[in-house]
């Protein structure tokens, strides 16, 4: 779901963690990640709809965050 709400931006999202940048727009390279739950990601948007693209993405790593609350009862 991040990378299909990342694709509908024209702005570059990129993904860290420990040093490894990958593009947020390639589900290939967000796999590589082999981000568990409790993974520290620093999210980038760069470009002409930075500000707009972010809040997207942001809004749909709450949603993955509730529902994996919902599910574990927390």
């Amino acid at each position: 779901m991040f990378v299909k709400v990342a694709l509908q931006y024209q702005s570059q999202v990129e993904i860290t963690r420990d040093g490894l940048k990958v593009s947020g727009k390639s589900i290939l390279d967000v796999m590589t990640l082999a981000a568990e739950q409790g993974t520290e990601l620093t999210i980038i948007v760069t470009g002409p709809d930075a500000e707009t693209a972010a809040d997207a993405l942001v809004d749909v790593v709450k949603r993955f965050i509730e529902e994996d609350d919902e599910e574990n009862g927390t």
